[in-house]
């Protein structure tokens, strides 16, 4: 991502278990200076994503820790950077405690997040695909409660991508309950509805997902990796006629 007029980063430290950003001295990336440390916790991080907000960089990511019956849990975090450079960052905020695998972007003027929601975060999980929108512009206050966009099946929401595609929010992700990767997309600019699920390829086995979607001429693109039974990796790409 360009941030102020350079390539910029943010990645996950899995030595220190701390979310870092670097930009770059100059445009093309030839040089880089040390990262810039955004949040150090005692839990492991994952599933990370960057974005402009208001001009500033902003990442949402996802803290591990024990949930008490065998399994790992998940909260999903958000923090802006206090300039448009990325040189130094505020505190956290908590959007989900029960929240994975999101992507970040600025929807109608404001930050969002789609992301995957444990909604029975007890021993019998079920998994959603959902999306926050914050209450304000840069992220400071967020709903108590998510808006469940497919919450059809138990295991659902995997790899969410999300994309301001023709002007609205719109997510690409993986069904393992239905074994689709899926599409859906608001029926407003803010994300307050959202349209019926688009299925847009069978899923070969559980256990098959990673998505990425973009705007390509007006239309969704939809970017995908889907596993054969014999477990090889093939990179598929689909474009809405």
């Amino acid at each position: 991502m360009v941030v102020d007029g350079r390539p910029a980063v943010v990645f996950i430290d899995n030595y220190d278990a701390a979310v870092r950003f670097c930009r770059a001295n100059d445009a093309q990336g030839t040089s880089w200076p040390a990262p810039v440390n955004v949040f150090t916790g005692d839990n492991d991080h994952t599933w990370i994503s960057m974005a402009l907000i208001q001009g500033q960089p902003a990442t949402c990511f996802t803290s591990a820790y024990d949930d008490g019956v065998g399994r790992p849990d998940y909260s999903l975090r958000y923090v802006r950077a206090t300039n448009a450079q990325g040189s130094s960052w505020g505190t956290p905020v908590v959007v989900d405690g029960d929240g994975n695998g999101a992507t970040l972007a600025e929807v109608n003027g404001a930050p969002a997040i789609g992301y995957q929601r444990d909604t029975d975060p007890g021993a019998a999980a079920h998994f959603a695909l959902a999306y926050m929108r914050a209450e304000d512009a840069v992220g400071a206050s967020w709903p108590s409660q998510p808006l469940l966009v497919d919450d059809e099946g138990s295991n659902n929401g995997w790899s969410a991508c999300m994309a301001v595609i023709g002007g609205v929010p719109a997510m690409a992700y993986a069904d393992h309950g239905g074994l689709n990767y899926r599409y859906v997309e608001s029926a407003d600019a803010s994300g307050d509805a959202w349209l019926a699920p688009v299925d847009v390829e069978a899923l070969v086995m559980e256990g098959s997902y990673w998505t990425r979607l973009l705007e390509v001429d007006g239309q969704p693109a939809f970017a995908y990796v889907s596993f054969s039974p014999e477990h090889s990796e093939h990179l598929w790409y689909a474009v809405r006629h």
